[in-house]
């Protein structure tokens, strides 16, 4: 039987710890697993990170594929930061991964209550 679980792990970037992170790992048996080190190589641009104030879902058959926007606030231009693309079993396992990570968060700085939703008129017309 395989067992979904989810363990900290460090992750390494350029040869340094930055932080444990959780992973999600399918198993045969929970017991079994052992910690493994992943090595991760990144250019310093891309440990810059991007900035994303709006975010698009769309998804096939056999993906999800993730858009984050760079939406100037008044304005109507905006610039595709980032995409993503996922399979449907990462996707939910992503989606586990940020709702944990969330409520650390909020157990830790208390409650986040959302902003009000940006006009309609955001995103694309098909």
């Amino acid at each position: 039987m395989r067992v979904l679980h989810c363990v900290a792990r460090p992750i390494f970037f350029s040869g340094k710890m930055l932080k444990s992170v959780y992973v999600y790992l399918l198993t045969k048996n929970y017991m079994e697993s052992q910690p493994q080190q992943i090595q991760v190589r990144a250019s310093d641009q891309d440990l810059k990170g991007v900035y994303s104030n709006m975010m698009q879902i769309t998804h096939t058959q056999e993906e999800f594929i993730l858009d984050f926007f760079n939406i100037i606030p008044g304005g109507t231009a905006g610039v595709l930061a980032a995409r993503v693309i996922l399979s449907p079993g990462h996707m939910k396992r992503m989606i586990a991964a940020a709702a944990g990570n969330l409520k650390n968060y909020e157990d830790k700085f208390g409650s986040i209550f959302p902003s009000e939703a940006p006009p309609q008129q955001f995103g694309f017309k098909v």
